[in-house]
């Protein structure tokens, strides 16, 4: 099934789709472990991955792709926009054939409900910064398509490395084997299994069997 034809089935099911952001295809295949239906690519946090701030200096062949024809309006933040005019450009993508509208940085709950009323299709929000934080139940309830948890990939993960960064600059080896033993029983504890998931098949279907055979997993670095 093609990817865009999943995608309009979740958002045909009626229920608010929480799309957590990914900033590279390791933190993707983490959600995706983890069981998320959708990832969200956040141009921020792949900006951020590859140490440039988020000022369209990455290319579009690093930033592309293929998901579903998807339409945004930043109208309401804009010099001379607001609610209105993102309404009316919302409308305007909704009639062109958008499936979806990124309705960007609205600034209240009323704001959200009634962009969810008058709009012709599905809205994606993102909480945070300017926007509220809405419950899942109430997004439901609005008919809400998807919210974006853009940060979330980024934002743990800097704070994540930070904080092992300070751990081994004040321990020093004996904090690397603690870091290392604290993910002991963890779902992400045998990474080699993780990211070598389809390398078996791979295997299998290219190199001779007596050569497979005699291959092993050893433990992570």
């Amino acid at each position: 099934m093609k990817a865009t034809t999943r995608l309009r089935q979740l958002l045909a099911s009626g229920n608010t789709l929480v799309a957590p952001g990914a900033h590279d295809a390791m933190t993707a295949m983490v959600l995706e472990k983890v069981g998320f239906d959708l990832i969200y690519m956040t141009g921020y946090g792949t900006a951020a991955a590859m140490g440039m701030p988020d000022v369209g200096l990455t290319t579009i062949g690093e930033m592309i792709r293929n998901a579903q024809y998807m339409a945004r309006t930043d109208a309401r933040g804009a010099v001379g926009g607001g609610v209105d005019e993102a309404i009316r450009r919302g409308n305007a993508y909704a009639d062109a054939g958008a499936d979806l509208v990124f309705f960007e940085s609205p600034f209240s709950e009323e704001e959200v409900e009634r962009a969810a009323r008058e709009i012709r299709t599905k809205l994606m929000i993102l909480p945070g910064g300017l926007s509220p934080y809405i419950p899942l139940e109430r997004m439901n309830r609005m008919g809400i398509g998807i919210t974006i948890l853009a940060a979330l990939s980024f934002r743990a993960v800097g704070k994540a490395m930070y904080d092992a960064g300070v751990l081994i600059r004040e321990q020093g080896i004996d904090g690397y084997r603690r870091l290392i033993e604290s993910t002991k029983g963890h779902p992400m504890d045998d990474f080699n299994a993780f990211i070598n998931k389809d390398l078996a098949d791979i295997e299998a279907r290219y190199l001779p069997t007596e050569l497979t055979a005699s291959f092993k997993q050893g433990p992570s670095a």
